[in-house]
C-alpha cells in the first residue's frame, strides 16, 4: 500500500463524476472490451492495481482519461487511432502515461506529440511530431 502514497486512488464511478465521462466508458478503456468476435486492448494501463481484479485509477489516470475524452468526444478521433498515439507516444518519450504530460497539440484531424530535437543538427528546441503520419510538422 505506501506504493499508493501521493499516487491517488479513485473508482471509475468517482473518475466519471470528477471528469463527467461515463464510468462505463473509463472501464473499458482501461481493461478493454469485446464487440462482436473483434477485442479491443485498452487503451492504456492504470496506474494503480491492487490484485482485487477492480479497475482503479490514479491521478495520472484521470488526466489521461480527461486528454483521452477530449480527443475522442470534442475532436472526433477514434479511440482505436488515440491508443496508436498512446503507444507511439510512450515508446518515443519514455512514459506508460503520456497523455498526462503537456506535449500533445491538436488541430481538430491530427494528434501532435511536442518532441525535442538534437540542438546541434536542428536548431531549435521543440517539433511536432505527427502520431498518425509519423511525420514531423510545421508549429503553425
Amino acid at each position: 500500500m505506501n506504493k499508493l502514497i501521493g499516487v491517488g486512488l479513485y473508482t471509475p464511478a468517482e473518475a466519471g463524476r470528477l471528469l463527467k465521462v461515463s464510468p462505463l466508458k473509463i472501464s473499458r478503456w482501461l481493461r478493454g472490451h469485446r464487440i462482436g468476435d473483434r477485442n479491443y486492448a485498452p487503451l492504456w494501463t492504470s496506474e494503480v492495481d491492487l490484485g482485487d481484479g477492480h479497475v482503479y485509477l490514479g491521478f495520472r489516470d484521470l488526466m489521461e482519461v480527461r486528454v483521452a475524452d477530449a480527443f475522442i468526444r470534442e475532436i472526433g478521433v477514434s479511440p482505436q487511432r488515440v491508443r496508436a498515439a498512446i503507444q507511439l507516444a510512450s515508446t518515443i518519450i519514455g512514459s506508460d502515461h503520456p497523455l498526462s504530460m503537456d506535449r500533445f497539440r491538436t488541430d481538430g484531424r491530427e494528434i501532435f506529440l511536442r518532441v525535442g530535437r538534437n540542438r546541434r543538427t536542428w536548431p531549435g528546441a521543440a517539433a511536432l511530431l505527427n502520431l498518425f503520419r509519423r511525420q514531423y510538422e510545421f508549429d503553425r
